[in-house]
Parts: structure tokens; C-alpha cells; sequence
């Protein structure tokens, strides 16, 4: 395989990997031959052969040799295998390190993968990512890195690097609980948290919430100390005190992975309710209020096969029927109009319409979809064999609630009228398509490449009120 097939693999790969992430970061990824010391070949969108071959960069890796101390420090050595392990990975730091002083390579954090033997040169495959994305990335990136880092040096081969939808999948699923282990203190919190959302209690789906926290010195508000008897808990550690003041304490304290009683339990709450845990132990039920501390991961069971984890409001991670999502960012009122505004160019006043409707069938329970089109008269006419057609009105945020029960999508203009319900929306295959999504997500990305470059704004809803606007807001590169 030679530097530009496997840049090609590799591009595929991550963009593949990262997709967990939302939004999914912009990535660059660069392939260098190298023999005897010497770039002889580059694969990349970004940086220049004659960046890494002329005299400047030959003349800043000896001196970083010399520098180091390294058994090239007379010079560079004629045959890179002389240095056995050591000379690769340090030509692959350097290389690193004089990407980053290049002016393309300016608020990116860089990455090196596994190298692979090709004849007599190595390839050294790099990649970056923004500076700016990854502060946004949330805690999840760091064990999804691992992983990643994991799979390529011991699982795969570069020529297998083509990563399918149940593969990137079971890679995210290994990230996630190797995540929930550290910020819940349970060894099996991801196991459990799949397990508890899939039971349902009287027919009922779950709907409350578990606050892991960790433990401290001080009391409760009801003076109980959950187990001033110091017994053994069955996890060979004995409970503590949770750090937040506990309503209701167990006694003894339970396991979480008793999972039809925790399920029984969380029936029982509402919204001015959690579960406390600290580690595998479940020690009582506090107030929500209570529950906001920095230190303090908030397990949602949203419905059944559905769970996000939290921290002061913000979502790191999300489940949805196995599907992970990572740095999902719940869009305020003012961003969509913000973003309404921008791509139909309406007015406040408009956009905020736009808002009322997409806020109306999000909050119906069910899944759906609203495609507000500067062309909804004639897509109407078009489309009227796979759709019910309606003289044009403009309805009620409630009355999107009821005709999103409905297969296909609402039909409106940009004067928020309805003209067709059902719709099913039509498109060629197109590069964004997410094989991980339902049919809804995809068909809604294929209509709108296939309606490139017109006023065209589309909301996919999920059953728990979610949603997604096409094009996205948070990804400047579109959709």
C-alpha cells in the first residue's frame, strides 16, 4: 500500500470513528515515506513535499538530533534501521513538531498512528485536529483516543482500516464503558445503564435519573449515615457517606447491578428525584437540586434503550438503541432562530415561528420531521404521489404534534404554511449519509444535497424531543 492509498484508508477510518461526536471534528490526515532519514514521499491535503525535503528541514532535524543525543548525534545516519526503535518514533515526533510550526499547522494538536513497513521506507501516518473542536470535544475524546489507539497498533492491519457501521459501533461501546468506569467509579456502569433502560416496570418505560457521586466525610440532612454499622457492601469495600445529603438512605446500601429493583425504584421517582450512587452501590434518593455539583455525573434513563450521562447541565454521552453520541450541545431557543434566520433570510419575527413549530412536533413524543422550503409549493405538486397534499394554511404549534404521528415529513414555506403532510422525500445516495441513523436522518441529508444552494432548512425529531437540524449548526461544513 503506498502513502496515498493508506492516507485514503485512513480518512475513511477516522471520519468513520469520529462521526460519535457531534459535531464530528474536521480532520487532516498526512502519510510520509521516509528512507535513510529523508522524506522521499507525502500524502496529504494539507502540507507540501518541498515543506519537508529542502535544506531548512534537514538542518533542523540534525540539530534536534544532536540536540538529543542520540547515536546520529555525528550526523544523520545513512540507514534509519541502525536506530532500531528509537529513530522512527523520533523522526515521527520531529516530523510532528515541524508541522506544527508551519503556518498550516497553527491552532491544530497533532497525532501520530502506527507506522507500517513498506519494502524498504516506512510510512508514518499523522493526523490533526483544531484546537478549537477539541475544547469542545467534552471528556469522552480522551478514552475514544485510547481506543482508537488501541484497535490500529493490535486489532487491524492499515489495509483493513475500513471501518463499517457495527465495527465503529463496538469500538465506541469499549470507549464508552472504559469512560463510565472512570467518571462513575462502577467497573460495569456502562453494562448496568444498558441493562436498567432496557426493563420496563408495569408496562412503563424508564424515565428518571441516577446521580453518581463520589464520597465524603460529611452527614446527611437526615442524620443518617446510610451505614454507620460498617458492613461489608458484597463489593469488598465498605459504602461511605455520599457527598450529597441524601432524603431517603439505604439500609444497607444496594448493588446497581440488582437491576429489576433499581427499575423498581427509579419508577418511583419524579423529577424532584434521584438515585444516589457512589461506585456499584446505590446509597438513596435525593433531591434534584441537590444533585448539580461538579462532581456529580447524572445518569437520564430517558425511555427504553435511551440514557445520556451529565455534568452541570451538559450532555457528555448519549445512548440511543446503541447508537453513542459524544459533545452533543442541546441547541438554545436563540440558536435556532439564530440559524433559521441565516439560512431562509427571515426576519425575527419569522424565524421565531420557525422556533414555535419545531418546538410544537419535538415535544409530541414521537418521531418526525419538518422541511421548511422556499419551493414547498411546487416540491408539493411533485411529490403529491408520495404525499398528502393540502390547500395551503398555516397551523398551530400543537397541530405539528399531531400530524408528525405520520410517516414522511411536514411540507411548509418560508410563511410557515403547510402544504403537504406524509412526505416522503426523495435524493441520490450522497457522502454524509450515516449508516448508524435511521432512514429518516439519511433521507432528510440526501434531499437536502440533492436541494443544494436553495432556502432550505430541515428538523429531523427523534421520539424523546431531540432533534436535528439539517443543515447543522454546529458544523460549518454543512450537514
Amino acid at each position: 500500500m503506498d502513502e496515498r492509498s493508506l492516507q485514503t484508508a485512513l480518512e475513511q477510518f477516522l471520519r468513520g470513528y469520529f462521526s460519535v461526536f457531534e459535531p464530528a471534528p474536521e480532520l487532516e490526515v498526512s502519510v510520509f515515506r521516509t528512507k535513510a532519514g529523508l522524506v522521499d514521499g507525502l500524502a496529504s491535503t494539507v502540507w507540501k513535499l518541498e515543506d519537508f525535503s529542502g535544506p531548512d528541514f534537514s538542518g533542523a532535524l540534525r540539530m534536534a538530533l544532536l540536540e538529543s543525543g542520540s547515536p546520529g548525534s555525528d550526523g544523520l545516519a545513512p540507514n534509519y534501521q541502525e536506530y532500531g526503535h528509537f529513530y522512527p518514533d523520533f523522526f515521527q515526533d520531529f516530523l510532528i513538531q515541524h508541522c506544527r510550526s508551519l503556518p498550516e499547522g497553527a491552532g491544530r494538536r497533532f497525532y501520530a498512528l502506527p507506522r507500517s513497513q513498506e519494502g524498504e521506507s516506512l510510512l508514518l501516518p499523522l493526523f490533526s485536529l483544531k484546537e478549537s473542536w477539541l475544547s469542545e470535544a467534552g471528556e469522552f475524546f480522551q478514552p475514544a483516543m485510547g481506543v482508537l489507539r488501541s484497535f490500529l497498533e493490535r486489532e487491524a492491519g492499515h489495509e483493513n482500516a475500513l471501518l463499517d457501521a457495527y465495527q465503529a459501533q463496538r469500538l465506541h461501546s469499549r470507549a464508552a464503558a472504559v469512560y463510565l468506569a472512570r467518571v462513575t467509579g462502577h467497573p460495569d456502569a456502562f453494562a448496568c445503564l444498558n441493562a436498567i433502560a432496557s426493563l420496563k416496570y408495569e408496562k412503563q418505560e424508564c424515565s428518571a435519573r441516577i446521580a453518581f457521586s463520589k464520597e465524603s466525610d460529611k452527614g446527611n440532612d437526615n442524620g443518617n449515615s446510610g451505614n454507620d454499622k460498617g458492613e461489608d457492601n458484597g463489593s469488598g469495600e465498605l459504602p461511605g457517606i455520599p457527598a450529597i445529603p441524601l432524603k431517603a438512605a439505604f439500609e444497607p446500601s444496594l448493588s446497581l447491578t440488582h437491576y429489576r429493583k433499581t427499575r423498581k425504584l427509579l419508577a418511583a421517582l419524579d423529577d424532584r428525584l434521584c438515585l444516589i450512587a457512589s461506585g456499584a452501590r446505590l446509597l438513596g434518593i435525593a433531591r434534584a437540586e441537590d444533585c448539580a455539583g461538579p462532581d456529580v455525573y447524572l445518569a437520564s434513563l430517558l425511555k427504553h434503550l435511551t440514557w445520556e450521562i451529565s455534568r452541570q447541565g451538559r450532555v457528555l454521552l448519549r445512548s440511543e438503541e446503541g447508537r453513542l453520541v459524544a459533545g452533543r450541545k442541546r441547541m438554545q431557543d436563540k440558536e435556532i432562530v439564530k440559524h433559521a434566520r441565516r439560512i431562509l433570510n427571515l426576519d425575527q419575527a419569522e424565524a421565531g415561528r420557525v422556533l414555535a413549530l419545531i418546538k410544537g412536533a419535538a415535544g409530541a413524543g414521537h418521531g418526525g420531521m419538518l422541511v421548511f422550503s422556499e419551493e414547498a409549493e411546487q416540491e408539493a405538486a411533485r411529490l403529491c404521489k408520495d404525499a398528502i397534499t393540502v390547500q395551503p394554511f398555516t397551523p398551530e404549534a400543537e397541530d405539528l404534534a399531531a400530524f408528525s404521528v405520520m410517516d414522511g415529513a411536514i411540507l411548509m414555506d418560508l410563511d410557515c404554511r403547510c402544504h403537504a403532510l406524509g412526505v416522503i422525500l426523495d435524493g441520490p445516495a450522497c457522502g454524509n449519509s450515516d449508516s448508524s441513523r435511521g432512514a429518516r436522518y439519511n433521507s432528510a441529508l440526501r434531499y437536502y444535497e440533492k436541494n443544494a444552494g436553495k432556502k432550505l432548512l430541515l428538523a429531523v425529531l427523534s421520539d424523546d424531543g431531540m432533534f436535528n437540524l439539517i443543515p447543522n449548526p454546529l458544523n460549518k461544513a454543512g450537514a
